[in-house]
C-alpha cells in the first residue's frame, strides 16, 4: 500500500504508512527500519494502531520540514 502524503500550511509534511497488524510478512521489521531511518534524518515518527475497513492496521506517521535529499543514485556510481 502506498503512503499517503499530506503537506500542511505550516511547511511541515506528513506521510502515513499503513501496515497489516496481523501479518507476519515483515511489517514489524519495516516499521522498525522506518523509525531508524527517520531518526537518522531528523524526522519525527509515531506508530499507532488504527481500525480501518473492519481491519486492524499499524500506522506509522512520519513528519518534518525536510523530505528531500541529494540526487544520488547507486547506478550512477557503477561503471
Amino acid at each position: 500500500e502506498l503512503p499517503t502524503v499530506i503537506r500542511r500550511e505550516s511547511g511541515q509534511t506528513a506521510c502515513y504508512f499503513n501496515f497489516d497488524a496481523d501479518s507476519s510478512s515483515g511489517g514489524g521489521y519495516h516499521r522498525l527500519l522506518l523509525h531508524a531511518v527517520c531518526q537518522f534524518h531528523g524526522l519525527h515518527a509515531i506508530s499507532t494502531s488504527v481500525d480501518t475497513e473492519q481491519k486492524l492496521k499499524r500506522q506509522l506517521i512520519v513528519s518534518g520540514k525536510v523530505f528531500s535529499g541529494p540526487n544520488f543514485k547507486l547506478s550512477d556510481q557503477v561503471k
